[in-house]
């Protein structure tokens, strides 16, 4: 998996404030407040999987990991 560049993400951060100045501030918190509760819940969905035992929590990560980078969400790459 591969994070973002940096000058991928200050343009994202530079498109982001021209749109957000458009914005309400009701329209960023419903925003944020979906996003938010659509990842938390498909987190706690992963983490509750019954098909992965205690000697299998790697996948959960692995899981975890990849929506992430799904939602654009940068991290460190770690080695096994």
């Amino acid at each position: 998996m591969q994070t973002r560049d940096l000058w991928q993400e200050l343009l994202a951060e530079a498109v982001a404030e021209k749109i957000c100045a458009k914005l309400t501030a009701e329209d960023i918190r419903s925003i944020v407040e979906t996003e938010s509760y659509q990842l938390l819940k498909t987190i706690r969905d992963i983490l509750n999987h019954p098909s992965f035992s205690d000697e299998e929590c790697y996948e959960r990560i692995d899981e975890l990991v990849r929506l992430f980078a799904e939602n654009g969400l940068s991290i460190e790459d770690r080695e096994e």
